[in-house]
């Protein structure tokens, strides 16, 4: 399926999940939230798979309200989007994760210790050491693609 027409499925669902939220607060945060998706696309500020997390990760957001008979927003869609052009989805719940929560490791660029790759590449085993000391351990195995 071709990321514009999944992105304008995606985006009317998120319409229709919004419908559930009491707040008029809220559905104005998802209209933002929207707009600045479009003005991404626009822009050409993000690729378009970035724009599609996003879009994604509020409709996950609005149905697990909707499940859950929660009748407001939370998390990163309870507040307006960012100015200037959007970071991947990864950093900004990397960002609201460690504005919540203050005891979580430092995050940022971390040099690995050990970084070792399989013979095809295929997979990558890290270790690495943040800067309060903690050692971090990663394994990563990517699918190969079928013919």
């Amino acid at each position: 399926m071709e990321s514009g027409t999944e992105f304008e499925q995606t985006v009317e669902d998120i319409i229709v999940a919004s419908v559930n939220l009491q707040g008029n607060v809220d559905r104005v945060h998802v209209l933002q939230w929207i707009r600045k998706l479009y003005q991404s696309l626009a822009e050409k500020q993000g690729n378009r798979q970035m724009v599609l997390d996003y879009a994604k990760y509020l409709k996950l957001a609005l149905e697990e309200i909707h499940g859950r008979q929660i009748t407001r927003s939370y998390g990163l869609f309870e507040r307006k989007p960012p100015k200037g052009k959007l970071p991947p989805l990864s950093v900004t719940l990397g960002e609201s994760l460690f504005t919540k929560y203050v005891d979580l490791a430092a995050y940022g660029d971390i040099t690995p210790i050990v970084c070792q790759k399989t013979a095809d590449g295929e997979g990558v085993i890290m270790v690495e050491k943040d800067p309060s000391g903690m050692i971090s351990t990663y394994m990563a195995i990517q699918s190969r693609q079928q013919n």
